[in-house]
């Protein structure tokens, strides 16, 4: 009889009560495709060695809604995740998994080559961390109102990678029959093979720009009066960060950190801008306030050239010091507070200013303050204050730190390197800069 059963594919599943040892004596076991499930006396529940689908079971443990759960989470999911990561691991065309609630559940390695992230940055994030601004938030409501109507989704998506750049693709997204009353559905990435070329392109791409970044950052300044050091954490490969110092003449420096609203290239590329009209400004130098206007118009006229670069715009910190009347000027464009301290007092510097790139002609405000010998100044990217955790808890961590800072004795980037960053660099979610300046 059983055999018969068998023979007919319609059933996805075997519950069988038997007490005879030798239950399995006339059955032709290589005909057993679906979960198969023995309830005995004797037996505890456990899988029949040798065979991917029978199951044997004691009956004292017998109960319904027990059984069928038991059955599809030993059972059923074990090896349909062995097969979809064997299948989907085992091909160019990325693919992922997600539930109702938008949750990511699987991702192959095709996907993940091709975003940048890792596995495990993916798999219960929301599938959000793919989108791109490209697309509105109806447009995804629109995919996702299509799918939970049982219907296939294709069209061409705008996939953002980690580093903040993006892609286009050929996709097809569409619901999986549900599981444990769970609804699941499959997004698939279609034009793998010229994606694998676009993405061999674009890393170089990156690895150049990383290049050249790294190449007009300013070198570190040692002498009897001032040294200008800087440490630079990007985020990824790029970043939009940007830092410059330069002697006016032997006794005054100006010093620029930048942060470019944004990731990717595009930030990246600003950068490198704003590099090569600070070196120009610095030819013709009248004032600290002339510049930053210059800077400011200049951003907006070169950007304003091209539609999609009108959204880049850059909080600054800009510093003019000078070391024989022994003063700073200083400027904060939309920019995180200078720290100044010494061996008794520590103190935040702040002006407001908007940021620059946003209005043409803007008058930049400034403050002067005098200086002692033995004072440092700490400049940082907001990046150092903004983890991923509450509102300025970065910021409460480092003046914690700072205040342990045994002046004088240790190198103020190293020290926030040992105590901060390894400790807290698993929550930074931005590009990080520092800038130390010790005055004498």
């Amino acid at each position: 009889m059983l055999n018969k059963l068998l023979n007919n594919n319609k059933y996805e599943l075997f519950i069988f009560f038997h007490s005879k040892k030798n239950v399995f004596s006339d059955l032709e076991l290589s005909k057993i495709t679906v979960p198969f499930v023995l309830i005995s006396e004797t037996k505890d529940f456990h899988k029949l060695n040798d065979h991917p689908f029978i199951y044997l079971m004691n009956e004292s443990a017998l109960n319904s809604k027990t059984l069928l759960s038991e059955v599809n989470r030993l059972i059923l999911y074990p090896d349909l995740n062995n097969i979809i990561e064997d299948i989907l691991d085992d091909t160019n065309i990325s693919v992922l998994i997600f539930d109702e609630r938008r949750k990511i559940n699987f991702v192959n390695t095709a996907l993940c080559q091709q975003t940048g992230y890792q596995a495990e940055e993916l798999l219960g994030s929301n599938i959000k961390i793919l989108y791109s601004d490209q697309h509105s938030i109806m447009f995804y409501d629109n995919i996702f109102h299509t799918i939970q109507n049982n219907l296939k989704w294709a069209g061409k998506l705008q996939v953002q990678r980690k580093d903040g750049s993006s892609f286009w693709e050929k996709s097809i997204i569409k619901p999986l029959k549900k599981f444990e009353s769970n609804q699941y559905y499959i997004g698939i990435l279609l034009n793998r093979d010229q994606s694998i070329k676009n993405r061999e392109i674009h890393k170089r791409e990156v690895e150049m720009a990383a290049a050249i970044q790294n190449s007009i950052l300013s070198k570190p300044i040692f002498n009897q009066k001032i040294s200008i050091n800087a440490k630079y954490y990007p985020l990824n490969e790029i970043s939009g960060d940007t830092y410059h110092w330069v002697p006016l003449d032997e006794d005054k420096y100006i010093v620029l950190l930048c942060d470019v609203i944004g990731h990717g290239i595009g930030s990246a590329l600003v950068t490198t801008v704003i590099s090569s009209i600070v070196r120009d400004l610095k030819i013709k130098w009248e004032s600290s306030e002339i510049f930053l206007k210059d800077l400011n118009n200049s951003i907006i006229d070169l950007l304003s050239q091209n539609k999609n670069s009108q959204d880049y715009y850059f909080t600054a910190v800009f510093l003019e010091i000078d070391t024989k009347e022994k003063t700073v000027k200083y400027f904060n464009c939309g920019h995180p507070s200078i720290y100044y301290f010494n061996d008794k007092v520590l103190e935040k510097l702040h002006i407001k200013n908007f940021p620059v790139g946003l209005f043409r002609d803007y008058i930049f405000e400034s403050k002067t303050i005098g200086y002692d010998d033995s004072t440092e100044l700490l400049l940082y990217t907001d990046g150092l204050k903004d983890l991923d955790m509450d509102y300025d808890s970065g910021l409460n961590v480092l003046e914690t730190i700072l205040r342990r800072y045994p002046f004088e004795s240790k190198d103020l980037l190293e020290f926030i390197e040992q105590e901060y960053l390894e400790h807290y660099y698993d929550k930074v979610k931005d590009d990080i800069s520092l800038i130390s300046i010790k005055l004498f």
